[in-house]
């Protein structure tokens, strides 16, 4: 099996990413389509996706903007507040996006607990993760960016 450091092959940053997160009582899934689709209307690109939801069927869904395009989303989560009882979003701009990816990465345990171990021994604050097999994709305020994208590509990605 490789190990966690060759499985890593490429750490990549993005800046002035937004965070939303929207917060809902009543998990019903035909509300997550519909909020999607009103934001693909308004030609706003979402990146970092995650859904949680409660065993009390509470929901909620964070995803990633690029960070002009609040103004423009806060004009939705206005409308959708208006429509739906009990709705309520908090919004978290200037992060970056580190992702760190690798084609052994699906195969290889223990990449995930290195990275956040580094991004915390590096003094960072991790606000969102997402994964795919070959990739996990991290959530940075830009003021840990640089510290935590140096401190990861010296884990993984020096000799």
């Amino acid at each position: 099996m490789p190990d966690r450091v060759r499985a890593v092959s490429d750490i990549t940053i993005t800046d002035n990413i937004a965070l939303i997160t929207l917060h809902h009582p009543d998990a019903n899934a035909s509300l997550i389509p519909d909020i999607f689709a009103r934001i693909a209307e308004r030609g706003i690109n979402v990146d970092m996706i995650s859904l949680a939801r409660s065993c009390k069927s509470r929901a909620t869904l964070s995803f990633t903007i690029e960070n002009h395009l609040v103004g423009e989303a806060m004009g939705l989560m206005g409308r959708w507040k208006e429509k739906i009882p009990g709705i309520s979003c908090d919004i978290s701009a200037d992060n970056s996006k580190l992702t760190v990816q690798g084609a052994a990465m699906y195969r290889t345990y223990g990449v995930a607990a290195q990275v956040l171990a580094t991004v915390v021994e590096s003094g960072g604050e991790t606000r969102l993760i997402t994964t795919a097999d070959n990739e996990i994709s991290l959530l940075i305020p830009d003021a840990d960016a640089d510290t935590v994208y140096r401190a990861l590509k010296q884990q993984f990605l020096s000799e």
